[in-house]
């Protein structure tokens, strides 16, 4: 709306939006007669002008990232270029800066902890949180393993370090050279410290410098058949006779 183009006109001494200024005050100070904060920092005309000295037209007078709201009842100064969110928390007062203070990707305005990235302390920052505020996202108790989450209490049956959840044998397994087995493959028959499983001999061999060979058939580059024959015939073994 034009102001009026005679300057007695009752309507420049008016204050059309309740801002406290005069609508001659308004485009004197270059803001808008009909809006109270025209930039929406926070601060009404009047207080660009009076309090905090800044642009009416300006969200963010000093570019610092926090309104002029901000900067200036929270720290004093809109070029401190900082915004004392400690204390508006402990007021109870919700941030107007657009900024992001915690990083988690929800800006000031909307986020009710904004100094917190992960409010319920579960690894996952609260913008990606389905339950943010609740660190078992929905499932009641629960706790973290191998980056996965589970309900309930921590259970480990075996007392192997591995949760009954995630453990293919909770009851306890059989472990060999670091991996976890079904329990049915522990046997070792010979006794020779390799299961049966992966025994090429599960019924017993003889050794020769660490390799295991058949019982049945000697090697005819260490002894002959005739040796092997007398060997075995008294009792002995293969590594026995050599070593």
């Amino acid at each position: 709306m034009e102001p009026p183009s005679d300057p007695e006109d009752a309507w420049w001494d008016e204050d059309s939006d309740g801002d406290g200024m005069t609508n001659r005050e308004e485009l004197a100070f270059f803001s808008d007669p009909y809006s109270i904060d025209v930039d929406g920092d926070g601060l009404t005309d009047l207080d660009e002008r009076d309090i905090s000295s800044t642009d009416p037209w300006a969200w963010d007078s000093d570019s610092n990232g926090f309104s002029d709201y901000d900067d200036y009842y929270y720290s004093l100064d809109p070029t401190l270029n900082r915004v004392n969110y400690q204390q508006l928390i402990a007021d109870d007062i919700p941030f107007l800066s657009f900024s992001d203070a915690d990083g988690d990707g929800i800006q000031n305005p909307w986020d009710d902890d904004p100094l917190n990235f992960d409010k319920d302390g579960d690894g996952i920052v609260n913008w990606e949180d389905p339950y943010p505020d609740d660190s078992d996202n929905g499932e009641g108790t629960g706790y973290w393993y191998n980056g996965a989450r589970y309900p309930g209490e921590w259970v480990d049956t075996d007392g192997d370090g591995i949760p009954d959840p995630a453990d293919p044998y909770p009851e306890g397994g059989f472990w060999y050279q670091g991996v976890e087995y079904d329990p049915v493959f522990a046997t070792d028959s010979d006794g020779d410290g390799v299961p049966d499983a992966w025994d090429s001999f599960p019924n017993g061999s003889v050794w020769w410098y660490g390799a295991e060979y058949s019982p049945e058939t000697p090697d005819p580059g260490f002894i002959s058949q005739e040796e092997w024959d007398t060997m075995t015939a008294n009792g002995h073994t293969y590594d026995h006779h050599l070593g």
